[in-house]
């Protein structure tokens, strides 16, 4: 009975002590519940070994593929690819067989003069965003188009999406990062916020709006920039929106209708930069457009690169690494912490060179574009963790 009791306390203390700690920062009125994580994830880490599936041209006689923004799986597990260069979206089956691309280049139906995500309906219909002016082209399963809902809900509000390659849906909702509204010289809405859409476009009310930015010192260039909007926020589970403000501290915060209601810290200390990572900047912001004498490169990476829901509501947070790369790092690290803010554990993924860029599909799978000697896209790889 002894040894059994004990087990019980093992078992029930931990999460009782992690919800007392919760309930006690809820206690005071008004203020964020606060959530300081201890040294260690309460499941450890765990080692993920990605493993190739298949590997397909991304030039046939049936398809071509060129920059690709985004990516993820329909209800039937095929594998949708947005194409940002030449405006459409590539179908795979799950065994990378091709079944068919939708949309082109253009303004008519069908059309999109952009693209940068792709979104599902409970139907089965599929949605490409474009940034500006901000709207989603819509199509049946078989690339029927299904109509072009503008993003402001009405023609004469101009809403550009900066970070229209950040947006996100969760299940039936979608939340955008708007910038740039117009509609007349009244129009009082922050111009940078998050938002969920309605079905018809229109915007809803803010639930996150970034607070103003630090004036920089006139006598020092300023470094490579921060941007929240750049895939450091996403949904949460409930509602509210998961944002990472800082650079150089490790700091979550959860925002429900332009409230702060949680704040999530753990020590954690920033990659130093090598020759490698900083020459990544460098190549980063040359894309960018920006001259290497408009800016310095930071010595330290950000702590935060990139946060997603996940499927079962926890929150994943992806380190900045700083350009350290396989075969002697990891691929990616990543953080994952429960709905209310507990550091449940760490995965690292692994991937056997050679690289590319790389999309995640889901929080097992990924799709890596491998280049030829001149930078373009060679091949279409799909690795997913082993069951």
């Amino acid at each position: 009975m002894a040894f059994a009791y004990h087990a019980l306390i093992r078992l029930v203390w931990p999460p009782l002590l992690f919800l007392c700690c919760v309930v006690t920062g809820a206690q005071a009125a008004g203020a964020p519940v606060k959530v300081d994580c201890g040294a260690q994830p309460r499941h450890g880490t765990r080692d993920v070994g990605l493993r190739r599936v298949w590997e397909r041209p991304a030039e046939t006689a049936d398809y071509l593929c060129g920059r690709l923004a985004d990516a993820r799986r329909d209800a039937h597990g095929n594998i949708l690819l947005v194409d940002n260069q030449l405006k459409d979206l590539k179908v795979f089956a799950p065994d990378g067989a091709w079944l068919r691309t939708i949309g082109r280049e253009g303004e008519g139906p069908g059309e999109c003069s952009d693209a940068r995500k792709v979104f599902l309906r409970p139907g089965g219909d599929m949605g490409l965003l474009q940034a500006v002016p901000g709207a989603i082209v819509w199509f049946q399963v078989d690339g029927t188009p299904a109509g072009r809902v503008r993003i402001g809900g009405d023609p004469t509000v101009n809403v550009a999406l900066t970070a229209a390659a950040w947006a996100f849906q969760m299940g039936d909702e979608i939340f955008v990062w708007t910038d740039q509204l117009r509609s007349g010289d009244e129009y009082s809405d922050p111009a940078k916020r998050v938002v969920r859409l309605a079905p018809d476009g229109a915007l809803g009310a803010t639930i996150y709006a970034p607070p103003a930015e630090p004036e920089q010192a006139t006598d020092e260039l300023p470094e490579e920039g921060y941007q929240v909007w750049a895939g450091r926020w996403c949904p949460g589970a409930g509602g509210g929106i998961w944002v990472a403000p800082e650079r150089d501290r490790y700091v979550l915060q959860l925002w429900q209708d332009g409230v702060l209601r949680r704040e999530v810290r753990r020590d954690y200390e920033p990659v130093k930069r090598d020759e490698a990572g900083r020459e990544l900047v460098r190549e980063n912001m040359r894309s960018a457009g920006w001259r290497e004498d408009s800016y310095r490169v930071a010595a330290t990476a950000p702590v935060v690169a990139s946060l997603r829901p996940a499927a079962d509501g926890n929150l994943w947070v992806r380190l900045d690494r700083g350009g350290q790369l396989p075969p002697d790092h990891p691929l990616a690290i990543f953080d994952v912490f429960s709905p209310a803010g507990e550091w449940l554990e760490q995965i690292r993924w692994h991937v056997a060179p050679p690289l590319g860029r790389w999309l995640i599909l889901d929080d097992r799978s990924l799709v890596m574009m491998r280049e030829d000697g001149e930078g373009a896209v060679a091949a279409l790889v799909l690795f997913e963790a082993d069951r």
